[in-house]
């Protein structure tokens, strides 16, 4: 009896040894589609994006929006999945989106709840099997197999920690056309939930070039446009260009995160004249990404072509499969759980660039009748003349025919409408980290190109010009080490993203390339610290004009571009400048000084302390001095390159 007995008594702890084994690997539910194509997204008839708060906002209308700030259903929360694998994503994107519509509310998780990546490196699948065989080898009392296991176990661990296990991921979010000024941060109740409040905001971000391609190229380079050379959207600009190619593309911050041993995540717009014949054609992927799906072309919302990995890929008109800031989103997140499902040691690079809220402003179904009470803002220089200012705005009319207003107001109310569609990737994204365990280790940062405007100096609607409404935009970074809910207001600049990028690729040391212009803003994450900073940057733009202007325009001056009905044009070739932007908040000096290449050679200079909209050019009651200092310091920056950019100092301005 007692032989029986003892055999029984092991087959019973072989059997819990066997059970704990299959215990501790992680449980796989799913897996998401990896045949690459791009299934219908969801009808989100149902959906209960909030109204933003719109009080700061002043509107021209008799109606009233309501108020309200609540995230509702904008992040799931983690279900029966602790080690943060086995998630189970659904293989289609109306699948994906409707589950996505029905998740908990993140917020409403206990903090404890929370799944993190806990900052020691993760065990591999062989090392939790090992663990298992040490605990069964301790039930047997095999004291020399448990010895063996042991030293395994060590010498596994030991290996892992040179992997990098956990080094930070990255996600850029990049929209387009974005301002600060006129609230377009406003509709965005998700962002403001999931990145502002758990994160730092800053106050004084500016593009160096308010327009499309030149700013994306800074982004993407870390580098003035006299040193990336794309001057405007244009191929003759270097916008995307075969020289733009063999140059300044191999340097960009996706090349030095891949170098690093990165995964590089892209989708969405990439440069203006991507994919065109005369750029090489959609086949070609620009180096340092390892997983391409870029829009050809420039924004659009529908009927559109992508580069799948260099692969051809044309969308149609059907919301439910092709709109594409739908598309981004189910792409995206679809690449977080692959990556965490294939990679879990190497942390990933991720940009995801909208092209929300660019024209055409196509709305998805379910948010084209919000905001249709609101007006576009008139306080400000809104419907103001340009009578002091270069020749570009002096021939703007005004006041503004009423045809003009009520089109700028209407494209106010959409590209407001086209942002909540990107409102619910945010939400979706962080979800995905966080279901995945790799939000806590993620550095998420939102911002946008350029700015914008709409009837500022009766300008109807674009970007280009030097002031305030076209520069300043969003610029949000949530992420470990990263203060909460804080705002920071040194100024920094879209040169700095790529240094910053770098910068976490290589450690957080500081360490990044010297060939870029920028700073890295690693030093200004945490709110404890007061580094050194600028005090001033440059401002440059070269105009980009038409010798085929409108026929019904033909009193224009030739050269003029972008112009509308009412013959009011936004760009020409000579519509090129060149500023320093000081803001020196420690002294309270605040200036705007600007040079045009053009016949007037025009000189416009702007003291926000006291005119904060731009309204007065003081230039021909200044101190002469303060210009001819400010001219000097035009000169080092227009020439600046990689640590001159960062090295010179700017000097003492008094007004």
């Amino acid at each position: 009896m007692s032989n029986v007995a003892k055999k029984s008594d092991n087959t019973s702890h072989t059997l819990e040894c066997g059970q704990k084994q299959i215990d501790e690997r992680p449980v796989t539910s799913g897996r998401p589609s990896r045949d690459g194509n791009v299934s219908p997204a969801p009808d989100h008839s149902d959906s209960d994006h909030e109204e933003p708060d719109i009080e700061s906002i002043k509107l021209v209308s008799d109606g009233t929006h309501d108020s309200r700030s609540n995230v509702k259903d904008s992040i799931g929360t983690s279900r029966n999945n602790s080690s943060g694998q086995g998630h189970r994503t659904s293989k289609t994107m109306a699948d994906f989106m409707a589950n996505n519509q029905k998740q908990d509310n993140y917020k409403d998780k206990p903090r404890g709840d929370r799944r993190r990546r806990e900052p020691t490196p993760a065990t591999t699948q062989g090392t939790r099997d090992l663990i298992s065989k040490l605990k069964c080898c301790q039930i047997h009392r095999s004291d020399m197999l448990c010895l063996c296991f042991l030293f395994v176990i060590l010498h596994a661990v030991s290996s892992e920690e040179n992997l990098p296990s956990h080094a930070p991921n990255i996600v850029l979010i990049l929209t387009d056309d974005q301002d600060k000024i006129l609230g377009g941060m406003t509709p965005m109740v998700k962002v403001k939930e999931l990145l502002q409040n758990e994160g730092t905001t800053f106050t004084n971000m500016f593009t160096p070039t308010p327009l499309c391609c030149p700013s994306r190229s800074s982004i993407l380079t870390g580098r003035y446009s006299h040193n990336h050379n794309t001057v405007n959207n244009s191929i003759s600009g270097n916008c995307a260009s075969l020289s733009w190619q063999n140059s300044a593309e191999k340097e960009t911050f996706a090349v030095f995160a891949h170098n690093a041993k990165y995964k590089t995540y892209f989708a969405g717009k990439y440069l203006n004249q991507y994919g065109k014949k005369t750029a090489g054609g959609p086949s070609h992927v620009p180096p340092g990404w390892s997983d391409w799906f870029g829009l050809v072309g420039n924004s659009k919302y529908y009927n559109f072509t992508v580069s799948d990995n260099g692969a051809v890929v044309t969308h149609g008109d059907a919301y439910h499969s092709d709109y594409l800031t739908d598309l981004l989103t189910y792409r995206s997140v679809k690449n977080i759980h692959k990556h965490r499902e294939n990679n879990v040691d190497q942390p990933f690079l991720m940009m995801i660039s909208t092209t929300a809220p660019h024209g055409p402003w196509n709305a998805a179904p379910q948010y084209e009748g919000k905001f249709l009470n609101l007006s576009a803002p008139r306080d400000g220089s809104f419907n103001k003349d340009g009578k002091n200012k270069h020749w570009l705005l002096r021939q703007a009319k005004n006041p503004m025919a009423e045809d003009s207003i009520n089109y700028l107001d209407n494209a106010f109310r959409k590209r407001w409408q086209t942002l909540l569609s990107v409102d619910d990737l945010v939400a979706k994204v962080v979800t995905a980290l966080n279901d995945t365990g790799q939000l806590d280790n993620t550095y998420i940062i939102y911002t946008s190109d350029n700015g914008y405007h709409l009837g500022q100096f009766s300008l109807p609607i674009d970007k280009r010009q030097l002031y305030e409404f076209d520069l300043r935009i969003p610029f949000i970074v949530r992420g470990p080490g990263v203060s909460k809910n804080v705002t920071r207001v040194e100024p920094i600049v879209n040169i700095d993203i790529a240094p910053t990028i770098s910068d976490i690729a290589n450690g957080g040391e500081g360490k990044f390339p010297a060939s870029m212009d920028g700073i890295s803003l690693l030093p200004l994450f945490n709110s404890d610290k007061k580094p050194k900073w600028r005090t001033d940057f440059l401002v440059e733009y070269h105009g980009e004009g038409s010798n085929n202007p409108r026929p019904e325009c033909t009193e224009m001056d030739a050269g003029v571009s972008h112009c509308f009905p009412d013959c009011v044009c936004e760009d020409a070739f000579n519509n090129t400048y060149s500023c320093v932007r000081t803001l020196d908040t420690l002294n309270k000096v605040d200036l705007m000084y600007c040079e045009f290449t053009d016949s007037e050679t025009f000189v416009e200079l702007y003291n926000h302390t006291t005119d904060p909209h731009q309204l007065n050019n003081i230039r021909s009651t200044v101190d002469p001095q303060v210009l001819g200092k400010m001219n000097q310091r035009l000169i080092a920056l227009g020439d600046c390159s990689g640590t001159t950019c960062r090295s010179s100092l700017p000097p003492k301005l008094t007004l």
